[in-house]
Order: C-alpha cells, then sequence, then structure tokens
C-alpha cells in the first residue's frame, strides 16, 4: 500500500476532472479535497501526564527546542496544539470569541516569556484571561512528518476538572504518550486516570521518564513494576513496550548538537516508535479510506463518461424518449427526497425532545447529589463560616461534577442521535443511487453500485471546548431573626435558602451543557439534508445533464461525434486504469 501512488492516481484523476468539456467541477473540487487530506497527513498525537513528571521537557525534546515552559507550580487548563509551519508563530485563542485572537511572531528566546503570560498559573492565574487554547507553529522536523503535538492540562494538580477535560478530548486523538517517572512511580491518581483514559484513544505508549536518575538494574525493576501496575490495577494486558526515557537529556543533546547524550537518552527507540504506528496504523487507514472516496468520484465520472458514449452511439429520436423517461424517475427521487426530508424534520424534533428529556433527568440527578453533599458540609462548619465555605465548596465541587457529567451525557446522546440518522443515511443513498441505477438501465450500462459511507456521527463537541461552569451562588443576606436565632435553628434557615439557590444555579449548568449538544444536533442535521441535496445535483447533472449534453451536440454537430466518441472512449480507458491503481489499496 503506496501513499504516493495513490497521490499519483488522485493527481491524474482531478487532470481528467478538468476537462471542460465533461463538466465534471464538482469531481475536481471532491478529488483536490481528499488530496489536501491525504497529503497534510495529520497524526494527532497527546502528551499525558501527572504534575512534574517531566511532560513539558519531553515535548521539547520530541521539538528539539524549549519551545513549552516548564514550571514548578501546575500550568492552567490549557491545551496547546503544536503544528508545522516554516515560519515560527504562536496564536492565542480565547473562551469569548469576540475577543481578538492574541498573535506572536517575534525570536524563539522571547517565545517562553510570551507563552508564560497565558499557560502558566504565575502568569495567568485560575485562567483569568480566559484563554482557550493556544496553537504554536513551528518548523520541526518531526512536526513536518504530519505530527499534531499537543501537550493537555496535567492531571493531579489543584484543578480538579483538567483530568475529565482531557479524557473529553481524548477520542479526538490517533495516540497518545502517557509520561510517568521513577519519583514517586505510579500513583494512585495517575492509575485511576489511565482507567479512564484507556477506552478513549486507540494507542497509548507508556513513558517512563528521568532514566538519567537509575542505573540499569533500578530501571528494569522500574520498568517491571509499571507494568505490573498497568496490568493489575488498570486492566491493560497488550503492552508491548515502555520506553525508559531522559527527556533532560534528549533535549540537551538535541539543543547542544551533542549526539552522544541524545543516544544515551533513548529517545529514538520512541520517536522510531511512534512514527512506525502511524505510518503501519493510522496512515494505512487513511490510505484506504481516502482510495475507496476517490474509486467513488471515479465510478461516477465513468457513468457519466459511458452515459456520453451511449447517448452519442444512440439515434436522436430515441435518445429524446429516453431522457423523457429518465426526467419521471428523477422527479419520483425527488418526491422520495421530500418524504425522506420531511421525516428527517420530524426525527430532528424528536431528538431535540430527547435531548430535553435526559437534560432534565441530569438536572434531578445533579440537584440530588448536590442537596445530599451540601447537607453534610454545611453540618460540619459553624454558622459564621457557612457563607464563605459553601462557596469554595461549590468552586470546587461543581467545575469536576458537570466536566464529568458532560463528558458522559454527550458521549451517549450522540450514540442515541446517531442511530436514529443512520437510517436517513441509507435512504438518502438508496434515493440517490435509483437515479444513477435507473439511467444506467436505461442507456443499457451495466450498473455497478457505490461503496456507501456509513457511520454519520453527531458532532457536540467544537475541537476544544473549555467549559465555563457556574459556581457562584446568589447573596444570602442576614436578618434580624438570624440574629436571634440558636446555632441549629440558623443552620438549618440557612441550608433552606442555599437549597433553594442550587436549583438555580444546577439549571444554570445544566443550560451550559445542554446548549452545545443542542447546536451539535441542528448543526449535524442541517449539514446532512445539505449534503442530500449536493448529491442528488451531482447525480442529475452526470446523468440527465450528460445527455442533454449529447443531444444538443448531435443536433449541431453531427459530423463530430465520432471524433468525440472517441475522444470519451480514450478517457473511459485512462480512468479504468486509475480505479485499478486505487482497488489495490481499497
Amino acid at each position: 500500500m503506496d501513499k504516493q501512488d495513490i497521490v499519483e492516481a488522485i493527481k491524474k484523476s482531478m487532470e481528467i476532472a478538468q476537462n471542460n468539456d465533461l463538466n465534471l467541477s464538482s469531481s475536481n473540487e471532491k478529488l483536490s479535497e481528499l488530496l489536501a487530506r491525504l497529503q497534510e497527513e495529520r497524526f494527532q498525537l497527546a502528551v499525558l501526564g501527572q504534575f512534574k513528571r517531566g511532560k513539558s521537557t519531553l515535548v521539547n525534546a520530541l521539538l528539539g527546542l524549549n519551545i513549552l515552559p516548564t514550571a514548578v507550580v501546575p500550568l492552567t487548563a490549557i491545551p496547546t496544539f503544536i503544528y508545522y509551519n516554516e515560519n515560527l508563530s504562536v496564536t492565542v485563542c480565547f473562551l469569548d470569541k469576540k475577543k481578538e485572537k492574541v498573535q506572536f511572531e517575534g525570536s524563539i528566546e522571547n517565545l517562553n516569556d510570551f507563552l508564560d503570560k497565558y499557560v502558566t498559573e504565575t502568569g495567568n492565574p485560575e485562567n483569568k484571561l480566559g484563554v482557550s487554547h493556544v496553537e504554536i507553529y513551528y518548523p520541526s522536523k518531526l512536526l513536518q512528518k504530519g505530527f499534531v503535538l499537543i501537550d493537555t492540562p496535567g492531571i493531579g494538580s489543584t484543578f480538579q476538572h483538567n483530568t475529565e477535560m482531557t479524557i473529553n478530548f481524548l477520542p479526538q486523538c490517533d495516540a497518545a504518550l502517557f509520561v510517568t517517572s521513577t519519583d514517586p512511580p505510579i500513583t494512585e491518581v495517575e492509575v485511576n486516570f489511565l482507567k479512564s483514559v484507556k477506552s478513549h484513544v486507540p494507542k497509548i505508549f507508556f513513558i517512563l521518564n528521568k532514566i538519567d536518575y537509575l542505573d540499569e538494574d533500578e530501571l528494569k525493576t522500574s520498568k517491571q513494576f509499571l507494568s505490573d501496575i498497568l496490568t493489575s490495577e488498570v486492566g491493560i494486558n497488550d503492552i508491548s513496550e515502555i520506553f525508559g526515557v531522559s527527556s533532560k537529556k534528549a533535549l540537551n543533546g538535541k539543543v547542544k548538537n551533542k549526539p552522544e547524550l541524545y543516544k544515551e537518552s533513548n529517545l529514538k527507540e520512541l520517536e522510531d516508535a511512534i512514527q512506525s504506528f502511524m505510518e503501519k496504523d493510522k496512515l494505512k487507514a487513511l490510505i484506504e479510506a481516502i482510495a475507496q472516496k476517490s474509486s467513488n468520484i471515479l465510478e461516477n465520472i465513468l457513468m457519466q463518461l459511458k452515459i456520453l458514449i451511449k447517448s452519442y452511439t444512440t439515434p436522436l429520436e430515441e435518445l429524446e424518449k429516453k431522457i423523457k423517461i429518465l426526467e419521471k424517475k428523477i422527479e419520483e427521487a425527488y418526491r422520495q427526497k421530500v418524504v425522506v426530508s420531511d421525516i428527517l424534520k420530524g426525527d430532528m424534533k424528536r431528538v431535540e425532545s430527547l435531548l430535553d428529556s435526559e437534560a432534565d433527568k441530569l438536572k434531578d440527578k445533579a440537584y440530588d447529589y448536590f442537596e445530599k453533599k451540601l447537607r453534610e458540609y454545611i453540618e460540619t462548619l459553624e454558622p459564621k463560616e457557612i457563607k464563605n465555605r459553601v462557596q469554595i465548596f461549590l468552586n470546587e465541587n461543581i467545575p469536576p461534577y458537570f466536566e464529568r457529567e458532560f463528558g458522559k451525557f454527550s458521549r451517549d446522546f450522540s450514540e442515541k442521535a446517531s442511530l436514529i440518522l443512520s437510517s436517513h443515511e441509507d435512504k438518502a443513498v438508496e434515493v440517490v443511487e435509483s437515479i444513477r441505477q435507473n439511467a444506467m438501465q436505461l442507456m443499457d450500462i451495466p450498473y455497478i453500485p457505490l461503496h456507501g459511507e456509513k457511520g454519520l456521527k453527531m458532532r457536540i463537541k467544537p475541537y476544544w471546548v473549555v467549559n465555563k461552569w457556574d459556581t457562584t451562588l446568589t447573596a444570602i443576606s442576614n436578618s434580624l431573626m438570624d440574629i436571634m436565632a440558636s446555632k441549629t435553628t440558623l443552620k438549618k434557615r440557612l441550608l433552606k435558602r442555599y437549597l433553594e439557590k442550587l436549583d438555580l444555579l444546577i439549571y444554570s449548568n445544566i443550560e451550559n451543557l445542554r446548549w452545545p449538544i443542542y447546536q451539535g444536533v441542528q448543526d449535524t442535521f442541517r449539514e446532512f439534508l445539505f449534503d442530500f441535496d449536493n448529491r442528488m445535483k451531482d447525480v442529475i447533472t452526470a446523468t440527465k445533464g450528460a445527455v442533454e449534453k449529447a443531444i444538443r451536440k448531435k443536433r449541431s454537430e453531427t459530423g463530430k461525434v465520432d471524433q468525440e466518441v472517441a475522444k470519451l472512449e480514450k478517457i473511459v480507458e485512462e480512468t479504468e486504469d486509475i480505479k485499478k491503481i486505487l482497488a489495490g489499496n481499497v
């Protein structure tokens, strides 16, 4: 399976589709998009780990330069995406979409200072600047191979919901590097994190960092200990290798151009393993998908070419009768399309009702959870402590709870909505294929069905979302009755008032959760209908349009028809040859 063969096949297909006489601009556009996807070959690699395991140092070592700041305090919950570009630049993106992006175009020496203002707890405490994520563009050889490195918020820091945000993001990644170290060995926090991670990312590379502090026997013992824990506690039984590295040595070896340090760091073994996985697994799957999609486009081009040839060699009177029959078939397909669209719109309303119903259940669940927690917590406090302490309690507990529920809720709902949508996918393919089938049978051309693309998913979350969970209860004022009340009575009164306000706070957070999912429903259904409409237009252009073109040419240029047929037959031959290349990669 050769990527370059597919690239060349798509380029040749585009040359055919660029033929102005054939009206294949739509096919050319689709082929161009597929070529860009294959050439870009973007491989998203997330770097995960607990605070102070050397995660950022490992990223810097992979890049060969001190790009990311390393800190002695936890970084804020801000992911950093590192892409390839010939010119160094940084974009800071904010939660408030109206806020302008901040651009950095200075020297590499000033990059750390710039990033420090936005991604560290020192420069941006508790993310008060409202940063969503940071994008770094840098000319690294590793990134040039198609990697996107993603430095995720560290687990086990003071920001408890970092872990849940990271887990929610992982399904968008092709693989992950999990970084631990020997000081101390793997912790309970890391074990619990990995239990959640293992089902969300297709491949995890386990890295034991800071091996320069160990001798050979200690390293062997540490690797075996980590392997045993991953098997017995996390439930991961297919660990092919644990990579022992020294990120510090690797970085120094690259920056100071000292090959012996880089060799001692063992980083090359990890880099080779990542590249091998990309080529054998991720790239293979990408090539197969692109080859199949390209083959479908070529099949449509072949249909159009064959209909043109058949139309040129059919008597005009017979051709005019055939196009009238085809027009009736297309009218019938459009009636079916209207029925499918109407049912789809009805199902969209049902999906939205399901969303509201599920959100109401989650609201009741969240209220019961926080009511119990709040009762238990207030019971431990003195009345004078309650106001300040309750707000601290909510600040610490609301974000991790709703970040965790957002992940579960969005995944479960996406599966239910996608299941509903899949039946419409089948029907849409059937309607579009009915036009192809009728046209080819009408013109006495063997019908070859296209390979349908399945698995349309409800897109709910954007690329990365740092959710803004509401933790603030409206102020509760003192009354004369409070001043006169006993401690026990005052506690009961304050608890009652907090519980009344808790309901509004829970509702606010449920809406924060429900709204992006509702938008995802709207966008997915809208895009489905738009795509359905475009597929109908494309197949009508390729069938009815081809016949109409032949009729016009037969009426005006009778003597040139034989030349046209010869030219089209040559293009058919070229297209069939390209299809054979693609078939070897499907």
